[in-house]
């Protein structure tokens, strides 16, 4: 999955009013992350943050995101200064906010596991002519094709699967940055929570994937 990072507000169900600027960063080393530019504190009569907060809604740029089960990492008080905090989330939701974690519900999720295109057989991008006979001398023309496969389709007594492919591309001036991916999309007979979801279909398929490709998946 590709990097992301969204800039904007942050606050907890509980305290709607008290909004705290941040920063939502997701890479595949360090996965999701929120640093805070102030603190959760005010918002728990204690005086103590707990060490996991079931829900943390945003709002950025033209998008909002619910964070769910984040721990926090780090937190920092200077004087003078400024409070921060940094939080390790288990998922983020873009496009809904929930308050109550037993609200989620899917019907479907798409999942890109690290290799599936191994199992799923990509096919080559074609490029004419070839660049061991280009005689640039004589060529004045390079073109590369791709072709995408045909999404896959099975249905089972637990459900609907399809192997859905693609492509995006991101050249610049000077290059070409053509890349392949592939996905499984996973339409169960009905709607479940993540947990179930996990359970009985996402971790089961990472592990037949494992099992195919003969190395350790992951999402």
């Amino acid at each position: 999955m590709e990097n992301i990072e969204y800039s904007g507000y942050w606050w907890l169900p509980s305290d709607p009013d008290e909004k705290i600027a941040g920063t939502l960063t997701y890479t595949n080393d360090e996965g999701i992350k929120l640093q805070l530019i102030g603190s959760f504190l005010n918002s728990y009569t204690a005086g103590k943050i707990p060490t996991n907060i079931p829900v943390i809604l945003g709002i950025v740029h033209r998008e909002i995101i619910t964070l769910c089960n984040s721990i926090n990492s780090h937190s920092r008080r200077s004087s003078p200064g400024f409070a921060s905090q940094e939080y390790t989330s288990e998922l983020a939701l873009i496009g809904r906010h929930f308050t109550n974690p037993d609200e989620l519900l899917f019907n479907k999720a798409r999942v890109r596991y690290s290799y599936l295109y191994d199992w799923a057989d990509l096919p080559l991008i074609n490029r004419e002519p070839d660049l061991i006979n280009l005689d640039w001398n004589k060529e004045r023309e390079l073109r590369f094709t791709y072709t995408a496969p045909e999404d896959i389709e099975a249905k089972t007594t637990h459900g609907k699967f399809s192997v859905i492919y693609g492509c995006s591309e991101a050249g610049k001036c000077g290059s070409i940055d053509l890349k392949q991916f592939v996905s499984l999309m996973i339409q169960p007979n009905e709607e479940l929570s993540l947990k179930d979801f996990r359970s009985k279909f996402i971790h089961p398929l990472n592990n037949f994937l494992t099992f195919a490709t003969d190395r350790t998946n992951s999402i």
